[in-house]
C-alpha cells in the first residue's frame, strides 16, 4: 500500500517543476528586454554619431 507521502512526492515535484519554469520565461524575457534596450541604445548612438 502507498502511503501519503508517496501521494505527495509527485505534487511537490509538479510544483518545483513549475516554478522553475516559471523563473527560466522570466529570465528570458528579462534577457529579450536588455538584448531590445541594448539595440535601441546602439541604434541612437549611431544615429547620433551619423549627424556629426
Amino acid at each position: 500500500m502507498r502511503s501519503e507521502k508517496d501521494c505527495e512526492l509527485p505534487k511537490l515535484r509538479r510544483k518545483l517543476w513549475t516554478i522553475h519554469e516559471d523563473s527560466r520565461i522570466k529570465n528570458e524575457l528579462l534577457n529579450l528586454d536588455a538584448a531590445s534596450n541594448f539595440r535601441k541604445t546602439v541604434a541612437k548612438q549611431n544615429a547620433s554619431m551619423n549627424w556629426e
